[in-house]
């Protein structure tokens, strides 16, 4: 379980408005009480971890109000930092933190702190988000709260992870995964980017709001940037890949791709694509479903980029069926020794799941603080879910492997 190693995430949506600190309380409280399978423990008796169910108890969401200070938003960085960087008990301690900050009359952050073990991006920034909107929404205009569609039980979520473990779907994608990646090439791992004094005290200043939250990921080991890409250059982006028969994370995944080729200085190689896998249960069940799969990528000199992308788009479709089989299991099933870095090498995350929330007559844009820890570097791509929203490139990696100067120029050569 690593219990020392602080895998906590840190999602966020910044209200456009008034947020009802009652309200928003109690909304918390409601559906965290609806969501059993966050509200968990861990216990390793020898045979793999077992999920224990909790009750709320006296647990209660937090509220802050920075709004007096000087720079409310600098002081909310510096809070959930501390917040974020604070250990769990797996065994003991419920494994989350919510709550809202006041930065303003007219501007809050609600706040969604967990440990990676209970929930992911799709949970906790899609599932769990709009049922906070909805039940807040419904308690401030004095309406009758919705019932959820589907329980948010642990039961039927830990079975239909069992029921997999043991049938022959798992057996049969263990037998793809092991000879997919016989004789599979070597990870792609970037290499470090020497950089003089000058250029690296440039490139660490900060690019903005969204790269400024960026640092609070530094509190749990991990640097990260994000680089804003307009919302009109943006749209170019959208064109070639319709132009190209395309999805916006086609294009990502073989751009990425093209530019590994280069810095790596390899042919072929392996990345790693980070997939929801949220079929059954766990489409509709904020608990932790995210994995990350191995792409075996060939790129060749003469190759063109649509020839390039229409091969990863073959080699991915092979692969979707066959993504419920765990990272671990994978690694097992194909002997893959273990590393200190990703076994896969660099991690593409192209995050779709955002959509734009409200609470009450507030509009909320989404924002990323952590997303926990891991060992290789990792190019995320997302929007605030706001109409006109600018894309967001984000790239984290471990603070050992690359600082953030370094990771700024990744992040603007890629």
């Amino acid at each position: 379980m690593a219990p020392d190693t602080p895998n906590h995430a840190l999602t966020m949506w910044d209200v456009d408005g008034d947020l009802d600190r009652e309200a928003i309380g109690s909304a918390f409280l409601h559906v965290m009480g609806e969501a059993e399978v966050l509200r968990v423990t861990f216990s390793d008796d020898g045979e793999g971890l077992r999920l224990i169910p909790r009750e709320l108890g006296d647990w209660r969401p937090f509220a802050l109000d920075l709004s007096a200070e000087a720079d409310p938003e600098q002081a909310a960085r510096d809070a959930l930092a501390v917040l974020v960087r604070q250990p769990f008990d797996l065994g003991r301690d419920l494994l989350f933190r919510l709550g809202a900050v006041k930065l303003s009359d007219t501007r809050h952050l609600l706040v969604i702190a967990y440990h990676h073990l209970i929930s992911d991006g799709f949970g906790a920034g899609g599932l769990l988000s709009r049922r906070l909107a909805e039940v807040y929404t419904a308690l401030v205009r004095g309406e009758p709260v919705p019932e959820l569609e589907h329980p948010w039980d642990t039961a039927s979520f830990a079975a239909e992870a069992t029921d997999y473990l043991v049938s022959e779907k798992f057996t049969e994608d263990s037998a793809f995964w092991r000879d997919y990646l016989k004789d599979a090439p070597a990870p792609a791992q970037l290499p470090r980017v020497a950089l003089g004094d000058g250029q690296r005290a440039a490139l660490s200043e900060p690019l903005g709001s969204a790269d400024r939250w960026s640092e609070v990921a530094e509190t749990i080991g991990m640097a990260s940037r994000t680089l804003t890409v307009p919302r009109a250059e943006a749209d170019t982006w959208t064109e070639t890949a319709q132009n190209l028969g395309l999805w916006m994370s086609q294009l990502v995944t073989a751009a990425t791709a093209v530019y590994l080729r280069h810095r790596c200085e390899h042919p072929e190689f392996l990345l790693s694509l980070a997939v929801g896998n949220r079929i059954g249960v766990a489409s509709r069940t904020p608990g932790l479903a995210v994995n990350v799969v191995p792409v075996r990528a060939k790129v060749g000199l003469d190759a063109s980029f649509a020839d390039i992308a229409e091969a990863l788009v073959d080699d991915t479709y092979e692969i979707f069926d066959h993504t419920a089989c765990h990272y671990s299991d994978i690694q097992r099933a194909a002997g893959t020794p273990l590393s200190d870095r990703g076994s896969y090498g660099a991690v593409v995350n192209v995050v779709e799941f955002v959509e734009r929330l409200t609470f009450g007559d507030s509009p909320a844009r989404y924002c990323g603080a952590t997303t926990g820890t891991f060992e290789e570097l990792s190019i995320g791509v997302y929007t605030d879910g706001s109409p006109d929203s600018d894309l967001y490139i984000r790239l984290d990696a471990p603070a050992r492997l690359y600082d953030r100067a370094e990771l700024r120029f990744i992040g603007e050569e890629l």
